[in-house]
Formats: C-alpha cells, structure tokens, sequence
C-alpha cells in the first residue's frame, strides 16, 4: 500500500485549511484574496476547492459548464480509485496556472485545483467504505490525503477553501494540513459554531496529526467613525475570550492574547472581485472608502500575520 512509510513523512509545511461550520461568512473570500495576495508578493500558491458549491471555482472564472464538464477536477484527483495510483498520477494535470489559462490579470505564481459537484457523491463513498472498514479506512484517508498534500511541496502556500460541514473530506484535509484557519462575521450565527470546531480539532488523536491554528479571520467588517460597530466589537471579543479558553497552551503560547490574524472589511469591491467582473490585481483593491481601510491594506497585514504565527510554530 502506498500509505506504508507515511508515518515518518511530514505535513505540507504551508498546508493551510480555511474552515467554519457556518456557510457564507467568507471562507471564500479569504481564500481567494488571500492567495492573490501571497502569489503577489512572490510565493508560489496552490488553492484547492473542495466545496461542493464551487464557489471558489466560480469565483476564479471557471463557469458551470466548465465545472460540469472538467474531468481533471479534485473529485476525480481524490477519489479512492485513485489512491492506489497516486504515486504514478501527474498531480500537475489537474492543476491550473490562473494567470495562463484563466487571466493574465492573476499573478503568474497563482495556481487553483478546481472543485466539482460530484464532491458530495465522493463523501457518500467515502462514508460506505467506512461503513465497511471503520477506522481503519478514516486512517487510510487521513493519509491519502496528508500525501497527496506533501506531494505538492514545490508550493509555499496551499490554501484548502472547505464546506460548511464535517463531511470526510473535510476532516481528511483539515487533519492532513499544518495548520487551520477559522474565518467569521463577528456576529451570533456566524461564530456558533467556532467552538465546537476548535474542540473537535483539539481532540484528534495522535497529538501530532492535529493542525495548529494559525488564528482566525473576521469578514465584513463595518466601521463607524474609524472604529469597529458595536455590535460587531462585542462579539469579536467574545469569540476571542472563548478560543484562548479551549486552545491548549502550545498553541496559545504561539498566538498569545490576540488570536485574530486580521479583517477584511464589507466593501462593494470584495463582492465585485468574487462575482467574476473583469478586475486588476492589485489596483482594483487598493482604494479605501467611508472611513474602512483599502482590502489591499487589510490583506498585508493578515499575510503578515500569518507568516509570523508559522515562524513561531516552526520554532517551538
């Protein structure tokens, strides 16, 4: 079997899975901007759709015919017929260069997996095969996955944009990266479920197959006079208090008091950059307006950020 040596074999050093239970709060956005960013300043990033919506898909100019019709896809890169395989696959196949075939207005060192709507008939085998084998197979697709991630180490950054849900595949992935990266409107609904996500990652076992958690990213983020919303302020540092109480000490000891990496604020701009529209990277996001800081801005200091919570990872 391939997965016979994989216990001495790392993870993805910049493996990143961008997570929440809750849907439409931006994991999408994140990813997206995220990964444009990074390739900008020079890193070699791969973003990798395993929502069976596909938005992040979409997002990056592959339309529905194209999603429907596109066999290199990650149903087909993951699928358990493929395990055997992936020794001898050309991973290469099924990746994009987003600047070449897509637009030359992406960076040129910008590359995605494209997602597909078979995703959730993918999980469905992946549940009967576990019917049949139990944990012995959620191993196995542990590490498939964690494999097929280190497989792609040419990259400095992959970014996994994830369902809202637990299915297998996220768990597979979400186990099978370094690190994970909650992102949250800060309200009520949005945040509800960042606890129970954060327990269940902390009750992975063994200890060293968990992901640490790079911090977490707050969306749609409304300013008044310079200052964050009320509303929003409140819930931001209630969702604070609750993660440093359930992180175990490693990790806070990493993150420290202040666990949020950075905010991408509610600008006309970011829901125009998603919906396809014809844009330039990075101009198109360098402008501020009513008193928010540019998205350009934003992302500098959550790439910052970011870098500097691996750093102090990659030390302990």
């Amino acid at each position: 079997m391939i997965f016979k040596n994989t216990k001495t074999r790392s993870k993805h050093p910049g493996s990143i899975a961008v997570v929440n239970y809750k849907g439409g709060v931006g994991k999408t956005t994140a990813t997206a901007l995220i990964g444009c960013f990074l390739a900008e300043k020079g890193c070699k990033v791969l973003l990798i759709d395993i929502d069976p919506q596909c938005s992040l898909s979409a997002s990056l100019k592959a339309d529905n015919e194209d999603i429907s019709s596109k066999t290199n896809n990650i149903y087909e890169l993951l699928h358990p017929q493929q395990w055997d395989k992936i020794g001898k696959t050309r991973i290469s196949d099924f990746i994009v260069n987003l600047n070449q075939q897509r637009s030359p207005n992406y960076p040129e060192n910008l590359f995605l997996i494209d997602g597909s709507f078979h995703l959730d008939d993918l999980d469905l085998d992946l549940a009967q095969q576990i019917g049949r084998k139990k944990e012995k197979f959620k191993i196995e697709l542990f590490m498939f996955l964690r494999q097929f991630l280190y497989k792609l180490k040419e990259y400095d950054f992959i970014l996994v944009d994830c369902p809202p849900n637990k299915m297998f595949l996220t768990q597979g992935l979400v186990r099978a990266s370094s690190y994970y990266l909650p992102v949250t409107i800060p309200d009520k609904l949005s945040t509800f479920g960042i606890p129970r996500l954060i327990r269940w990652i902390e009750e992975i076992k063994p200890k060293e197959d968990r992901p640490l958690m790079a911090g977490y990213l707050l969306n749609c983020i409304n300013r008044s006079k310079g200052g964050m919303l009320r509303s929003q302020s409140e819930y931001a540092l209630s969702l604070q208090k609750m993660i440093i109480e359930i992180l175990n000490p490693d990790e806070v000891n990493v993150i420290g008091g202040a666990p949020c990496i950075g905010e991408i604020p509610e600008l006309d701009k970011v829901a125009r950059f998603l919906s396809g529209e014809s844009w330039q990277w990075p101009n198109y996001l360098g402008d501020s307006f009513s008193q928010q800081p540019s998205v350009k801005e934003c992302l500098s200091v959550i790439t910052s950020n970011l870098k500097s919570r691996i750093k102090k990872y990659e030390k302990q």
